[in-house]
């Protein structure tokens, strides 16, 4: 027999190649079934221990107003939103930062939307929340070099304002400039929210976490991680209950004793219509002395965010 051509075998050669290159495409274009290929995630086991844990967690559990986002934009001025313009009324002065400037609008909760009360917070009313347009968004660090009460006491590039009534159909001009979308803001765009009142357990980025478990010693790793991994819940707001953080709790170092509690927080969340991201997918919180809130005096606010 004849030996082939070398041309005959180096297109031999080609053609085996194609045929395999073909034949793992095909492989690859071919539909997986349902849940093939996919990686598999198993919940994480229950301690042994975790069952103690919970039983004294939920007894130290604290009332909050928990806060959903919806899919549909805000059809009144006053109603409870995330972003967008705030109910404003005519002829009162409009919230500026240290330099003057108007404040960016970042919430507002209406009570009156609200079945039933949480304790020391208003049943009627409007609660709103503004932030400056800065690189911080308004924050200062408490530190050293700035103690919490000198804080307290000085202009600050947010606020915290009460409306006490609501009149729907005379809302004031807004100043064009708080309402304007800008790079350096943490949210864009606007959304309706939802108000529900409930119950909420220690995470263990609140300080008080610790404190709660402190009478049964030491958590097994596993326990630790099993509290992270089904308690850091997110995206979280609400009004009260325990605050969440990507970083370390400042009331643990930066403020003595238990006054403090959350006012509201606002987690890095989306839909549609609003976006929020604080910094690397952070969170917002503003605390209140327990004796501000009972009077419904908002002047004294801490305002903290933090993010990975």
């Amino acid at each position: 027999m004849p030996i082939p051509p070398r041309k005959f075998i180096m297109s031999l050669s080609i053609l085996l190649i194609l045929t395999l290159v073909a034949a793992v495409l095909l492989l690859r274009a071919s539909p997986e079934k349902p849940g093939q290929n996919l990686p598999h995630t198993e919940a994480p086991s229950i301690p042994a221990e975790w069952p103690t844990i919970q039983a004294l967690l939920e007894q130290n559990a604290l009332p909050a107003i928990h806060i959903k986002l919806l899919k549909d934009k805000p059809t009144r001025a006053s109603q409870s939103r995330f972003g967008g313009q705030a109910w404003w009324p005519a002829g009162k002065p409009y919230p500026t930062g240290k330099d003057g400037q108007p404040l960016v609008f970042l919430a507002q909760i209406n009570f009156s939307e609200l079945d039933g009360k949480l304790a020391d917070y208003p049943s009627t009313g409007l609660l709103q929340f503004f932030i400056g347009n800065d690189d911080l968004y308004g924050m200062d660090f408490i530190d050293q070099t700035l103690p919490l009460e000198r804080y307290l006491a000085m202009k600050k590039n947010f606020a915290v304002i009460y409306h006490r009534e609501i009149n729907e159909s005379a809302p004031g001009a807004i100043p064009g400039a708080a309402a304007k979308p800008d790079e350096l803001l943490p949210h864009r765009g606007e959304t309706a929210i939802a108000l529900s009142l409930g119950r909420d357990i220690a995470n263990p980025s609140d300080y008080r976490f610790r404190k709660i478990l402190a009478p049964l010693g030491d958590l097994s790793e596993a326990s630790e991680e099993y509290a992270f991994e089904t308690l850091s819940q997110s995206p979280t707001h609400k009004l009260g209950g325990y605050a969440a953080f990507t970083q370390e709790d400042p009331r643990g170092y930066a403020a003595s004793g238990e006054e403090w509690q959350l006012l509201f927080q606002i987690d890095t969340d989306s839909n549609d219509h609003f976006e929020v991201m604080w910094g690397d997918v952070g969170i917002a919180n503003f605390f209140i002395r327990k004796a501000d809130l009972k009077t419904l005096d908002f002047d004294k606010v801490w305002y903290n965010w933090d993010c990975h």
